[in-house]
This record gives C-alpha cells, sequence and structure tokens, in this order.
C-alpha cells in the first residue's frame, strides 16, 4: 500500500527541469538523495487510510514511522499534524474504555 501511495505521489510530482547542477530529478531520487519530506507523508498518508478502514495496529505503526521522520528533520507543520491525529486515535480508544465501564457498572 504504501508503494501505491509513493507511485501516486511520484506521478503528481512533475520532474525538475535539469539545471546545470545533475541533481534528483524524480520523487524518487529525491527521497534517496535525503529529501525524506515525501516518504514522511507516504507514511502519513498510508497510516491515515489505515485508520479510516480499520486497521489500527498497522496504521499506528506507520503514523509513528511519519512522525520520527518529521521531528528527525523538524518539519513543525507535519508533526503537528500527525501527533492530532496519533491523540485523535488514543482519545477515541480512551473514551471506548470509559464507555465500556460506564455500561458494565450497572450490570453488576
Amino acid at each position: 500500500m504504501a508503494n501505491e501511495a509513493l507511485a501516486l505521489a511520484e506521478k503528481a510530482s512533475a520532474p525538475r527541469p535539469k539545471n546545470d547542477e545533475s541533481g534528483p530529478t524524480t520523487l524518487t531520487q529525491r527521497i534517496l538523495k535525503d529529501d525524506p519530506i515525501n516518504l514522511g507523508r507516504a507514511y502519513l498518508l498510508v497510516g491515515t487510510i489505515e485508520v479510516a478502514s480499520g486497521v489500527i495496529a498497522s496504521s499506528v505503526s506507520h503514523l509513528n514511522i511519519a512522525l520520527k521522520i518529521f521531528e528527525e528533520y523538524d518539519y513543525q507543520r507535519e508533526i503537528s499534524i500527525v501527533s492530532n491525529i496519533l491523540e485523535m486515535f488514543i482519545l477515541e480508544k480512551l473514551s471506548m474504555i470509559l464507555l465500556k465501564q460506564f455500561l458494565i457498572r450497572p450490570l453488576r
């Protein structure tokens, strides 16, 4: 799934025009040349899709990988996005636990 997201991102981004420098021209080359923002965004996209579809274990894993990439390169905007998604997931999980406790209490 991450490969599919990466392929879609690569199709969407146009190759850079060739300059005098022989720098990376495709998205994959830029990622491999130490431009990790798009790789982190691919993990973020996959994690978000998995959260929406209910695949919780791997979604948290993908979101944590994205968060590590963004924190390593100090991308504040992306850090806040991933943190908000993880916080939303944690709050939802806690509310379900509290709701179960509240509903089970009258049955005792």
